[in-house]
């Protein structure tokens, strides 16, 4: 293809332009955006337009997005428009665009095009935007992080930056035992003040503007919508999300047990999740059998394997091919970052599945600790295709492989990998030592 001439633009003809703001019902298409697009004029008779079609790919080739692989006949269609209101029109190509990527902005218009077909006929979507995770309370902290999300978000930050406080945080939106290090263990009184509190702001097709607390008074931990008190989790939003301590077997548990709680599912579902792996981050295939034990002095002589409450015993094992042979290797063979990445391809899988039903946020941190620069990038290429939000922090000894700092402070390496991502730098610690 022949490069395009800096001159050339495509600006969106009369028809097109409402194409795109009717597709948007009139409404801003950024999420919780309020800003009227139109309204009566001064006289009793006319109205005024406050909204404009923006450009997702630019109207020219050195735009703040360019135009990508793109034609000029796709440059002026209403595919690549977005509706928003003035301000919002022109802050989306400020500095470049730095902020918003095309990946976000087709989010967004999904998302109010969505908006739109439920007013008509009711039809329900997933789509959603999780727009910020932020605490508001944390005892004896001398600041309070927040993070500002976008469609793939990087996050990375100094020692003891609350890094792992925020993915807590968002978790505890769908299992609240997350935040259960911040309650008390005692049963008979209630402090009237919380001692932590954390927020997760959002936006469904059903709600434009919806914020969840998670907040511990002693030992209860209670979740409100809008200041009204959840009985159950929100049925909106999930959040996928394995800590550290969740990544190790307990004494009682089969890697069958071991899995399922992993991922919150039962059987069917695992089986199904190990099915829908994606192949190029475990080109493994994972299935179950019964676990035998073998006679140290007659190798060939097994027996079952049983757990300590009688039960038999299952074990996970991975195929795998070299050349035209094929063989098995156990789960609890593999070594750790081999571990991490079968557990990763599994939570992919479970947040992929999810996404079909409702707004859904993928938070990968522990169980990448030990990624070389090789295998993080690959996940990075690999969670960019996925329908849904996602944050992967940086392993700390990636740093370096990943970031730069310079005078205007730290942003990320010039790598096609991480195009589509933003970063996201948590800079100061929480408490003074």
């Amino acid at each position: 293809m022949k490069k395009k001439k800096a001159t050339v633009r495509i600006n969106f003809k009369a028809k097109v332009t409402s194409v795109i703001r009717d597709r948007a019902d009139g409404k801003c298409s950024v999420p919780r955006c309020k800003n009227p697009t139109r309204g009566p004029a001064a006289n009793s008779s006319g109205s005024v337009n406050l909204g404009m079609a923006c450009h997702i790919y630019s109207a020219s080739p050195d735009g703040p997005r360019g135009w990508g692989d793109k034609d000029e006949n796709f440059i002026g269609s209403a595919e690549n428009g977005l509706w928003c209101c003035q301000l919002h029109g022109s802050v989306i190509d400020k500095n470049e665009g730095e902020g918003y990527p095309v990946e976000v902005l087709f989010a967004w218009k999904a998302l109010a095009e969505a908006r739109a077909t439920k007013l008509i006929n009711d039809v329900p979507s997933p789509l959603g935007w999780v727009d910020t995770v932020e605490l508001l309370r944390l005892a004896g902290a001398k600041r309070l992080p927040e993070l500002k999300l976008w469609r793939y978000t990087l996050v990375a930050g100094v020692h003891l930056t609350g890094q792992t406080s925020l993915m807590q945080a968002a978790a505890a939106v769908t299992h609240s035992e997350y935040v259960q290090r911040f309650a008390t263990t005692k049963f008979d009184t209630v402090p009237a003040e919380p001692s932590f509190t954390a927020r997760v702001t959002y936006s469904t097709v059903d709600t434009v503007d919806k914020w969840v607390d998670v907040e511990t008074r002693g030992s209860l931990i209670v979740r409100t919508e809008k200041d009204r008190k959840c009985l159950l989790p929100p049925g909106d939003i999930e959040v996928v999300y394995a800590e550290d301590s969740e990544l190790k077997s307990l004494d009682h548990e089969d890697d069958l047990d071991f899995l399922t709680r992993l991922l919150r599912v039962d059987r069917s579902a695992l089986f199904a999740i190990a099915e829908a792996m994606d192949v190029r981050l475990a080109p493994e295939r994972l299935y179950f059998r019964e676990g035998v034990l073998t006679d140290d002095e007659e190798p060939e002589r097994t027996r079952t394997r049983y757990k300590p409450d009688g039960e038999r015993y299952v074990e996970a094992y991975v195929r795998r091919s070299f050349g035209t042979e094929t063989y098995s290797v156990v789960f609890n063979g593999l070594s750790t970052s081999e571990k991490g990445r079968l557990i990763v391809a599994l939570l992919i899988a479970k947040a992929r599945r999810i996404s079909e039903e409702r707004l859904t946020l993928l938070i990968v941190e522990d169980p990448i600790s030990n990624f070389d620069k090789s295998n993080f990038l690959l996940l990075l290429n690999v969670i960019k295709d996925q329908p849904f939000q996602a944050i992967v922090c940086i392993p700390k000894f990636r740093y370096s492989d990943i970031t730069i700092k310079g005078a205007e402070g730290v942003s990320l390496q010039p790598l096609d990998e991480l195009e589509p991502w933003r970063l996201c730098w948590l800079p100061d610690q929480l408490y003074d030592f």
